[in-house]
């Protein structure tokens, strides 16, 4: 995040995360969330850039970015609390899109 998104974020301007970093596995798209909060975007407001502001800003919170019955089951759970640790994002246990499990947790 640049001076520019730091400003954008102070006034308000919706910013949704992109996974243009070619990641190829589940989790590594997690740095985008942990430079949002080293620039100062407020953890709370970095997660939900990835789910209900993305939704919103692309069209299709119809469909997906909150966990509502009847809309696509994409969910992930981590161990920590990112809230307090965004790199928590990075080490996810388990991954569900669109009902698909991806990460199943070790047993």
């Amino acid at each position: 995040m640049n001076v520019v998104h730091i400003a954008s974020v102070k006034i308000g301007t919706p910013i949704a995360m992109g996974t243009d970093a070619a990641v190829g596995h589940h989790g590594r798209n997690a740095l985008e969330f942990e430079l949002m909060t080293k620039a100062g975007m407020k953890p709370e407001l970095a997660l939900m850039t990835g789910t209900a502001h993305a939704a919103e800003l692309l069209g299709v919170s119809d469909i997906t970015g909150s966990l509502v019955s009847g809309k696509s089951a994409d969910i992930i759970a981590v161990s920590g609390n990112p809230l307090r640790d965004m790199s928590a994002t990075s080490r996810p246990l388990f991954v569900m899109k669109e009902g698909q499990i991806y990460v199943e947790p070790k047993r």
